[in-house]
């Protein structure tokens, strides 16, 4: 079980790093020029590959999920906007 559970480590702190950092520059601390937008928007997608990749890396399957639940994320909040 600590095997597993250290195997899964990686995957979940990058994966709360990726919530994290989006959270916090989203409804925290607003990005106001275009500089700030190009760091706040360069972090969160290089949190975001280093969980995928952890993901892939160690169980290539959670990895895929990951994939499938970014695309339905990004699914619904293009639907929500319409409306």
């Amino acid at each position: 079980m600590l095997v597993a559970l250290g195997a899964v480590h990686p995957v979940l702190s990058t994966t709360v790093a990726t919530a994290g950092a989006l959270a916090a520059f989203r409804f925290l601390a607003l990005p106001k020029t275009k500089r700030s937008r190009a760091v706040v928007f360069s972090t969160i997608a290089v949190t975001a590959v280093a969980a995928l990749g952890c993901a892939f890396a160690y169980f290539p399957f959670l990895g895929w999920i990951e994939v499938g639940a970014a695309l339905s994320a990004t699914g619904v909040w293009l639907s929500s906007e319409r409306t």
